[in-house]
């Protein structure tokens, strides 16, 4: 069982007196107010048994020759290659110095000093202990960091797939518990109904419910602390604590306040100011997800038509949509839905719901739905309009990608976009090189919805794409 209290040391060698003389040379040891363990094994095999069973020995002090002449050595490559143990600090101790120099021996094997039994004096062995044993110090605190942060990585995806927000919020103060396990956290979460801030939960030593002002229980300087937060709706901190404030979907504002210990340094703040972020990243997903919620909602509500077509052709774009996007609704993904979903919307809003003629002209629509930036050239094109909705999602697609990847330059257009009639096709052209990153699902749709995507020029000065369409009976 792992003790805190002491540092455990394992001393390897055959002969019995040289571990009874190096329990004497650490008398009274101490390093960072924490004693020496001495630990003793008479041959390789021995220690290979002991470092096996016991994973928390910081320094093993070797002798070379002990059952072959190479034992010492034999045993070092042991613990790094088939044990896999690369904390440990090794110092390799001999008798016979001109059989195994100093210098081969540091250069050829994973130690971290070399004792001449004779001509190492106390005072020199007890300095290289100390800097073993402030090395294995370091490595545990890298590796703790290093599994703290794996553990969060691993656990924010958690956060993306809850579907309400306060759910989420004691999503995070799970995560929190988990990843700072010897901590009291002092945090709290309340409502912001403007004179009063109403507790919705605390821990630590603020209430864990029902107060209905959160401002007696925190001192003048936090109070600071959360009107920055509250003014700037986002995140702020202290060294002594971090505050964020944020809405939900329904406008509601909350702050979350969270203090830290105040032996916490320069990497357990940044910890917190990162599990904050994504947090907040969390929140605005959520938001989003509710968005598209309500757009789906909005768009499945449109009255029919009295020749029915209207229903059809939202239906037909939802199907679209649904394509384009089939991957999780998480970062991009979710805002190309959102975007596309926002165009579907447009549309749907331009038609409105009176008497409809048989057909609309599709490049009127388009022109109605893009950035004033293009340059547009077009003739009337009318499409029946259950086509209408498939085609201005795959158009803006396109738009939407070409947008993205096109530097924005002052006075500069990011293109020109052209609909003709005879044949009827729809093309992009940009002053730029452009990635075609949804090349697949494009020429796969436009396929599906009896047309063609193709990629007339692709260039470093240039690109041209093309999208050819019907309007079927």
């Amino acid at each position: 069982m792992k003790n805190p209290a002491v540092w455990k040391i394992l001393s390897v060698d055959d002969i019995p007196e040289v571990h009874s003389l190096l329990k004497i040379a650490f008398k009274g040891f101490q390093f960072e107010g924490r004693t020496l363990q001495i630990l003793t094994a008479s041959s390789a095999g021995e220690a290979q048994q002991v470092l096996s069973s016991d994973p928390d020995i910081a320094v093993a002090i070797i002798d070379v020759v002990m059952e072959t002449a190479r034992a010492g050595l034999d045993l070092v490559r042991w613990i790094r290659q088939d044990l896999g143990n690369f904390r440990t600090r090794l110092i390799i101790r001999t008798g016979q110095a001109e059989d195994y120099p100093e210098p081969e021996l540091m250069t050829a094997y994973e130690i971290h000093d070399y004792w001449e039994k004779v001509e190492t004096s106390m005072k020199r062995m007890r300095t290289s202990l100390v800097t073993c044993l402030r090395g294995w110090r370091d490595y545990l605190l890298m590796e703790s960091r290093s599994l703290q942060m794996t553990h969060w990585a691993d656990r924010f995806p958690d956060l993306l797939g809850v579907r309400d927000w306060m759910s989420l919020v004691r999503l995070l103060l799970l995560r929190l518990r988990e990843l700072f396990p010897g901590e009291v956290l002092a945090t709290f979460l309340c409502r912001n109904d403007g004179n009063v801030w109403p507790l919705v939960t605390g821990s630590g030593r603020f209430p864990s419910e029902g107060a209905p002002d959160i401002l007696p229980f925190i001192q003048e300087d936090e109070v600071g602390l959360i009107l920055q937060a509250w003014d700037h709706q986002g995140l702020h901190e202290t060294d002594r604590a971090l505050a964020l404030y944020f809405e939900t979907h329904g406008g509601q504002g909350f702050l979350f306040f969270w203090e830290t210990p105040s032996v916490w340094g320069k990497y357990e703040r940044g910890v917190a100011r990162l599990i904050l972020q994504n947090f907040r990243a969390a929140l605005d997903n959520l938001s989003l997800i509710q968005d598209l919620e309500e757009k789906n909602d909005e768009l499945l509500s449109v009255e029919s038509k009295p020749d029915g077509a209207s229903v059809s052709a939202v239906v037909n774009g939802l199907e679209v949509l649904k394509f384009l996007t089939a991957q999780p609704r998480l970062g991009e993904a979710s805002l190309r839905f959102s975007r596309l979903a926002e165009a579907l919307s447009h549309v749907v809003r331009l038609v409105g719901h009176q008497t409809v003629a048989e057909t609309w002209d599709f490049a009127m629509i388009v022109r109605s739905c893009v950035d004033e930036e293009w340059e547009f050239w077009s003739v009337p094109v009318r499409l029946r309009l259950k086509e209408v909705f498939s085609w201005i999602i795959l158009v803006m697609d396109l738009i939407d990608a070409a947008e993205k990847d096109t530097p924005r330059r002052s006075g500069r257009s990011p293109g020109i976009l052209r609909i003709t009639d005879e044949p009827r096709e729809f093309c992009l052209e940009s002053p730029f090189p452009l990635k075609p990153i949804y090349q697949t699902e494009w020429k796969a749709l436009a396929e599906q919805l009896g047309g063609a995507f193709a990629i007339e020029t692709q260039e470093s000065i240039r690109t041209v794409w093309k999208l050819t369409f019907v309007s079927r009976p």
